[in-house]
């Protein structure tokens, strides 16, 4: 069964600010609304989209798969801008990068129910709502996340995408001039999460893909074996793993990349596989979530461990959260609810 269909709440974009203390055993958060009132809210990323200095917002929804984007401006609410609303089922995940090389931030929304993929051009102040829409990738069936990552070490921000319900993976490369092509595509089941990262530390960019189907669910690894050529590979395959979500960290120190990724299954939660070089083992965080969202890794607490934070939709409305794992350096991650 595909238990991935979250419920058509009512959710709020958040802003969660770490408050430096003296005790790096208890970190504070500070909870700032953007949006309240956002239907089934889904993805969100941010960035200087009017290259004012602060950092914007930009959020989908799953039904009714609106895409907007929130002007931050100090000490005032928030503006939002309205850019479309996807038919259907709805937008998946958002992306912002630089995507046509000409120095300001984009935006790509997985259209989830109209099966593309929808790339937002930053036209400027001039242009009405700053973006203008272009069709990015058209018949991806179920278009679930794009991500930017630099394919060929030229500077510019590629592309890859993934379709849920067409078992797609694909990677496009973005020319010096702002064009976009598709350079090859895979065959993966169900995928639903990825993640760029150099994971065999060769020098060049790698792609890890989470698979939440109920037979062949893990994580798989598009490796680069020489310019612009990938190898598709299981990297942790396992029946009943499946993985939502995840990110990369070095969370032993022992200078190799570790994986870390919300699960979905028997049991939900947050797995993170300790890379020993010749295996993954996988260990299980504390904490049950119902329905893990988004994962991902950062030193919260400034002691120079990387620790794991991590969403949850929950079962109900208002039933979801975050929660955060701080990492002690001994192979333990005691769990804190940040909301």
């Amino acid at each position: 069964m595909r238990r991935i269909a979250h419920y058509p709440v009512v959710l709020c974009f958040t802003l969660l600010f770490l408050i430096s203390t003296d005790c790096i055993l208890a970190q504070d958060f500070e909870e700032l609304t953007v949006a309240a009132g956002v239907p089934a809210g889904w993805g969100v990323t941010a960035g200087d989209f009017d290259g004012d200095g602060d950092l914007d917002i930009a959020a989908t929804s799953k039904v009714p798969g609106r895409i907007v984007w929130y002007e931050t401006r100090f000490n005032e609410t928030p503006i939002d801008h309205f850019l479309y609303s996807v038919g259907g089922s709805g937008s998946r995940y958002i992306a912002s990068a630089d995507f046509d090389n000409d120095d300001d931030l984009d935006l790509i929304v997985a259209g989830y129910g109209e099966n593309r993929f929808i790339w937002f051009e930053n036209r400027g102040a001039d242009y009405p709502d700053r973006f203008e829409i272009h069709s990015l990738l058209e018949d991806v069936s179920g278009a679930w996340q794009a991500i930017p990552l630099d394919l060929n070490n030229n500077g510019t921000n590629d592309i890859a995408i993934c379709g849920y319900n067409g078992n797609t993976v694909a990677l496009m490369l973005t020319s010096t001039s702002g064009e976009h092509s598709v350079l090859s595509s895979f065959t993966v089941a169900d995928p639903i999460g990825l993640h760029a990262v150099d994971y065999d530390r060769d020098g060049d960019m790698d792609l890890l893909i989470a698979s939440s189907s109920t037979t062949q669910g893990g994580i798989y690894w598009l490796e680069q074996t020489s310019p612009l050529q990938f190898d598709l590979q299981g990297l942790f395959i396992e029946s009943g793993l499946r993985p939502t979500s995840l990110c990369t960290a070095d969370l032993d120190n022992d200078e190799d990349i570790d994986i870390i990724a919300t699960r979905i299954g028997d049991s939900d939660g947050v797995t993170w596989w300790e890379n020993t070089d010749e295996e993954l083992i996988p260990h299980d965080l504390n904490g049950f979530m119902y329905l893990p969202r988004s994962v991902v890794a950062a030193d919260f607490d400034d002691d120079n461990l990387i620790d794991i934070a991590a969403t949850w939709h929950g079962s109900s409305a208002g039933s979801g959260g975050v929660y955060w794992w701080r990492n002690t350096g001994n192979g333990t991650f005691p769990q804190s609810v940040i909301h």
